[in-house]
């Protein structure tokens, strides 16, 4: 009895462990807000508050200062953007809050000299733009409208964005919204935001390693 015990045992210890490597070769970064072991910033002051509470990362921008357009915020650690395959998906579930109509809430990319914005509006529009700092300019990538209105708020939108190569495929929820060409591969920073006075939680944020 006390020999087949003891298999058990090992036995859950070997799958615990092969799962655990599963995991750790499909996600370059599976972050749920349970702790803050990658650096997301955490403070309150008159223009924002950023921080994690009840295993939710929250964006909250309170500027009335009109030279302000929104509040952003992302991690300190962001390794889990180098060496990223040929072909993966960032996905995240983000709510929006109290922004109105012209509220517009989503994600960055950012490279050396590129900037891609995605975002959602409290109308149901989606606006995807690409800035170029070398030459000070904007582009529109993808302009449409997201009609699940009613998902806006405390259920959330799931963002994803599937790469392969430097091909961009824009998803809400289950909704193909549009596809675009990028100008980069490699990325620097990933950033959450919110436009002012408005408010996002966000559930959680992947980096999916699908090759």
């Amino acid at each position: 009895m006390k020999n087949n015990t003891f298999l058990w045992i090992f036995s859950c210890i070997i799958f615990s462990v092969s799962c655990n490597s599963k995991n750790d070769k499909l996600y370059a970064l599976n972050e749920n807000f349970d702790s803050n072991e990658i650096g997301w910033p955490e403070e309150s002051t008159s223009s924002h508050t950023v921080e994690i509470e009840n295993g939710m990362y929250t964006v909250h921008s309170k500027t009335i200062d009109t030279t302000k357009v929104q509040t952003s915020a992302g991690p300190q650690n962001r390794s889990f953007l180098y060496n990223l395959p040929g072909h993966y998906q960032i996905m995240s579930l983000i709510k929006g809050y109290h922004g109105g109509p012209k509220m517009e809430y989503g994600i960055m990319l950012n490279s050396a000299s590129l900037s891609y914005r995605f975002a959602l509006t409290g109308s149901g529009k989606v606006f995807v733009t690409e800035y170029d700092y070398n030459t000070e300019s904007e582009d529109t990538l993808i302009h449409g409208n997201y009609l699940k209105l009613t998902k806006i708020g405390p259920t959330g939108v799931k963002f994803t964005f599937d790469i392969r190569d430097r091909n961009l495929n824009f998803i809400l929820d289950d909704k193909a919204i549009g596809s675009c060409l990028l100008k980069t591969k490699q990325w620097e920073d990933i950033r959450l935001f919110t436009t002012i006075k408005s408010k996002i939680s966000i559930d959680y944020l992947r980096v999916v390693k699908k090759d």
